[in-house]
């Protein structure tokens, strides 16, 4: 059985996950001019910070 400090790891890590994806998706491509780039990188964080923060709901003790 999964503890609640795992789910909310996975939770919380699956929500970064898909914003940081939806940013680079859709809101990236909305994005016109100078501010397209730091939009995508940040998509791309937060993509890479939601998968970090599942691994941490992974880990055995």
């Amino acid at each position: 059985m999964m503890s609640n400090k795992r789910k909310i790891y996975w939770i919380t890590g699956t929500i970064t996950a898909f914003t940081g994806v939806l940013m680079v998706r859709i809101l990236a491509l909305q994005t016109a001019g100078r501010l397209k780039l730091p939009v995508m990188f940040g998509g791309y964080m937060l993509a890479i910070a939601g998968l970090f923060i599942i691994t941490l709901g992974t880990r055995r003790k």
